[in-house]
């Protein structure tokens, strides 16, 4: 059994032992006898059932890994297909579109406005939500177990990945192997960013309105794992709204747009004396792009290599 990397995987250790045992006496037959002692009590107390504890805090016990699952989150939708269980998807939210098979899907609702007889008539064991959402809230009454998590780092890739092995029926060497590649991919793409931008000043605003990445959100971390500095610290909040004037004080070397408005920043007031704007190093995305750059999930280093590609073209020039 590998050596799981990660505090929060207790329930999926004896998900994997229970297997592991299984494996044993199995491939031992009769003699296996003497490996099944040892394994009785560990049997016994597990039987395939597990507890998984979510981001509220409540802990739920499932007896055997899941059939049928609806997702009401991007990321956990991608984060299953990801763990090669896409097939246990019977609904998805609105939002969630990759891999594209997804689309074919029923979709419920969004977070905001779930599908309630939808989601009913779709007979999920389970219901995966962020945590944000309230679901249970909106869904306990269907008497459907419901678990609610926050991924909002990049270290909650890999905790969700742990977390919902046991859930999926996925052997948690599996889920630690998928880790493994999206750790190899980041720092496959973190050396391929051009000396030149190493250790620039940015920006990264997500929205027309001034609401920005910070070097406490999801983003901020990749910017950081890129080495590039951050003008906004983690003291204010993830993705706080920003005064212009404050942004033109900091004078950013490069500038990452969430939107559409890179024509723009020269007429926003003096914006035009900022190093980024003056030296043309403005990166953007096309919608299909943000999408993937803004869920912290399992398409992590397809985010990185977007915005390495920019970042290496905005500093030929």
């Amino acid at each position: 059994m590998g050596t799981l990397r990660s505090s929060s995987s207790s329930t999926a250790w004896q998900i994997q032992a229970c297997q592991d045992c299984g494996v044993f006496t199995r491939w031992f037959g009769v003699l296996g006898l003497l490996g099944l002692g040892a394994c009785l009590s560990l049997l016994s107390s597990c039987a395939w059932a597990f507890v998984i504890v979510d981001d509220q805090g409540d802990r739920v016990e499932f007896s055997t890994p899941v059939e049928r699952v609806v997702s009401l989150e991007p990321a956990l939708s991608e984060m299953i297909c990801a763990l090669q269980r896409c097939g246990l998807l019977v609904g998805v939210d609105r939002y969630s579109n990759w891999p594209k098979s997804l689309k074919n899907l029923p979709s419920v609702g969004g977070g905001i406005d779930p599908n309630v007889e939808q989601i009913y008539r779709l007979k999920p064991q389970v219901i995966l939500s962020s945590r944000s959402a309230l679901m249970k809230q909106k869904l306990g009454f269907l008497g459907v177990k419901v678990l609610e998590f926050d991924m909002t780092r990049l270290q909650d890739i890999h905790r969700m990945m742990l977390t919902l092995a046991p859930l999926l029926g996925v052997p948690v060497s599996q889920a630690q192997e998928a880790w493994d590649q999206v750790e190899q991919g980041m720092a496959r793409e973190a050396s391929r960013v051009t000396p030149r931008a190493r250790g620039a000043r940015v920006y990264f605003e997500v929205s027309s309105d001034f609401y920005a990445a910070s070097q406490s959100s999801y983003l901020g971390e990749i910017m950081d794992q890129l080495g590039l500095k951050n003008v906004l610290s983690g003291d204010w909040g993830p993705f706080p709204r920003l005064n212009p004037e404050f942004i033109v004080a900091q004078n950013p070397q490069l500038i990452i747009l969430g939107h559409q408005a890179g024509g723009e920043l020269s007429l926003r007031s003096a914006w035009q004396h900022m190093d980024a704007v003056k030296n043309e190093r403005v990166c953007q995305f096309n919608t299909e792009q943000f999408d993937v750059l803004s869920r912290p999930g399992p398409r992590v280093v397809l985010a990185m290599q977007f915005m390495v590609q920019c970042i290496n073209n905005a500093y030929s020039r």
